[in-house]
């Protein structure tokens, strides 16, 4: 399948595409932080999109308290992927009951 990115690079150009766009600045890869951060997330089962939607909802986050991991722990892979349960709890708390969680 000549063309198609492995889902680690499909993370990755994802998230530096959308860091730019989100911030208006170039996302600084940090090469194996963010590298194992990725792997990491990839291990658990989610997938290139699943990543992306969740980055996307904690980096819209309403800027309170109650959203302080997606507000202050989101911006780099590292520390996206350390507090992935957590960030996953709060995008949870912004959407409709009926909604699937991440």
């Amino acid at each position: 399948m000549k063309g198609t990115l492995a889902p680690h690079q499909e993370v990755a150009d994802i998230w530096t595409s959308l860091f730019k766009m989100q911030f208006n600045m170039p996302y600084l890869f940090q090469g194996s932080r963010d590298g194992k951060a990725i792997k990491d997330m990839l291990k658990l089962g989610l997938s290139p999109g699943e990543i992306s939607e969740l980055a996307l909802a904690a980096w819209n986050a309403p800027q309170t308290p109650k959203f302080w991991r997606c507000n202050y722990k989101s911006k780099t892979l590292s520390d996206f992927a350390q507090n992935l349960n957590l960030i996953r709890i709060e995008v949870h708390q912004m959407k409709p009951r009926n909604q699937g969680a991440f």
